[in-house]
């Protein structure tokens, strides 16, 4: 910012405020300028966790520089012992260590903080689980060629329970995803167990590009039309595209899956295929303002006497391909 060519400078470093050996720069830099990409050294950070980085300058030219207040960059760096890749157990009765982890909070904390570096699955053992999953974040390394899996160790939907007594509206989920991407989940039953908070999925934030193969989303039986009892809520004020249902099972609940949008909000990608809708009270799809969603060889049945009741109601759908649907209901619209 002076008038000036600077010819040289000192250039500082700091680890966690510990002083690094400085760099003497030298060249030619004019006022306005930036310099050549340039090493100064080399960090190695010694522990896991949170670590500061400051760097400034001091005696431009060997003199004392006027200003001081522009001369500082300083970065925390999150410094992992632990990046996931490859295949891992979930198993309450064995310890954690190696691929092994015996609580849910454990691999979601290093997915939080870290994340991975190839595709992961998680093999859960046989068992209940009562627990929630909270996923309201980036998982860095996660895209299409690397996704993170959720599965029964078994391959059986009914061996793996997951499930919650939700208190209210603010933990009315199993599982939430709050922009995260690329996480699936395979062959369990995800439960909810209270009759008028009883959602077991939570899509919000863009949290996008999900699948659901071989799940149980079960609920309460239910006679209420509230958003709070669909075992599925896809968030109003945000997008959640490439969603995709493959051959599960939504059981009871006032909605099996409620997704509502409006017209300058419209998702896309959504494909269910293969499904079966048992015992909703309102409906088994519940759509709105969606562009080009896929609804494809599923059963839907209730013995609802709910006189609104639909088995897919599509509203605003802009060429949505419907193929292949069974309905059962005693007052049959779809």
């Amino acid at each position: 910012a002076g008038l000036y060519n600077i010819h040289t400078v000192e250039i500082h470093m700091e680890v966690d405020g510990v002083a690094q050996p400085p760099f003497q720069w030298y060249g030619n830099l004019a006022p306005d300028s930036l310099s050549p990409e340039l090493s100064i050294g080399n960090i190695i950070f010694p522990t896991a966790g949170n670590h500061v980085l400051k760097v400034y300058v001091r005696n431009p030219n060997y003199l004392q520089d006027e200003n001081l207040n522009n001369d500082t960059i300083e970065k925390t760096y999150k410094v992992c012992d632990m990046v996931l890749s490859g295949t891992y157990t979930i198993d309450s009765l064995q310890p954690t260590g190696g691929t092994n982890f015996r609580y849910f909070a454990e691999p979601l904390a290093i997915l939080k903080e870290c994340g991975i570096r190839n595709p992961v699955v998680f093999n859960i053992a046989p068992g209940i689980y009562d627990t929630v999953l909270v996923f309201n974040y980036r998982i860095n390394g996660a895209d299409v060629n690397n996704r993170i899996v959720f599965q029964s160790a078994t391959g059986l939907a009914d061996d793996v329970t997951i499930q919650h007594d939700a208190a209210g509206g603010t933990d009315n989920f199993i599982v939430v995803f709050n922009g995260s991407r690329f996480v699936d989940f395979k062959n369990m039953t995800l439960k909810s167990l209270d009759t008028t908070y009883s959602s077991c999925l939570i899509l919000t934030g863009g949290g996008s590009d999900h699948s659901f193969e071989n799940v149980s989303f079960e609920g309460p039986s239910s006679q209420t039309y509230t958003s709070t009892t669909a075992l599925v809520l896809d968030g109003e004020a945000s997008k959640e595209h490439n969603i995709k249902f493959y051959g599960n099972r939504f059981i009871n609940g006032g909605f099996s899956i409620l997704a509502p949008n409006n017209d300058y909000n419209k998702e896309s990608g959504w494909i269910i295929d293969n499904n079966e809708f048992i015992n909703y009270y309102i409906s088994g799809i519940n759509m709105e303002y969606f562009d080009s969603a896929i609804i494809l060889n599923n059963i839907f049945s209730t013995t609802s006497m709910y006189g609104g009741s639909v088995g897919a109601d599509l509203s605003h759908c802009y060429y949505p391909v419907v193929e292949n649907n069974k309905f059962e209901q005693p007052l049959s619209r779809a």
